[in-house]
């Protein structure tokens, strides 16, 4: 027989597996458009968008993958350490004051690329978006001291700025569109589940995303 207790207690039921469904997918979003992709990301929109489509397979896997070792693992592996030896509580560097060290290393991370890129001769839009990311993430670091920005949204905003670039400046010889709409809904994606898990505010995540927007596009608008 149904009792009072049984209406009571199923409609509590359901919120709460829509809760879980809904962290899930927040976590999921925040791991895999992690900022330290974003350099990674925009060499592989770059490779399927740009004249890069007409280098070498080979070329370009070096490429991504030398891109990818300097700004994401290698900061990823120390970030893994800094746990390991109790450095930082928290490998998502959720707490603001355990993140200062982890950026320096990031930073690191992107001088070097940003060495390899100029070594390799690249075009002068890669390393320029490179250069834009380092000044984002500085930036990023600066008001870190005193205030929690969204990295999160540094990273995807950065990402934004970067294919407004190729289309505005025509670089872009296919799907440039399709990639800039892929990175704005990327980017809401993101935002969205770092709200969502009470990560940062809403006004850090527009300041996230300005500070990443603003440095890769001023950034990419010198040439030389």
């Amino acid at each position: 027989m149904t009792t009072l207790t049984d209406h009571q207690t199923t409609p509590a039921t359901t919120p709460s597996l829509a809760v879980r469904v809904m962290r899930n997918a927040a976590n999921f979003f925040s791991f895999i458009l992690s900022p330290l992709l974003g350099p990674t990301f925009a060499i592989i929109i770059a490779w399927n968008s740009t004249v890069m489509l007409l280098l070498p397979t080979g070329t370009m896997r070096t490429l991504t993958l030398v891109v990818f070792g300097l700004t994401c693992l290698f900061p990823m592996v120390a970030i893994g350490i800094m746990y390991k030896m109790g450095i930082v509580s928290d490998p998502g560097l959720n707490s603001r004051r355990e993140r200062t060290l982890p950026f320096a290393v990031s930073a690191a991370g992107y001088v070097a690329c940003l060495v390899f890129l100029h070594h390799i001769h690249s075009p002068w839009w890669i390393t320029m978006f490179m250069a834009g990311g380092l000044l984002a993430l500085v930036i990023a670091a600066l008001v870190n001291l005193r205030w929690k920005i969204s990295i999160h949204l540094t990273a995807m905003g950065g990402l934004v700025a970067f294919v407004v670039r190729l289309i505005t400046e025509h670089l872009a010889m296919v799907n440039g569109q399709s990639w800039l709409i892929a990175t704005i809904v990327a980017a809401g994606l993101v935002g969205s589940s770092r709200l969502l898990l009470n990560r940062h505010t809403p006004m850090q995540v527009l300041a996230g995303s300005a500070n990443g927007f603003l440095c890769v596009y001023l950034m990419m608008g010198i040439t030389y």
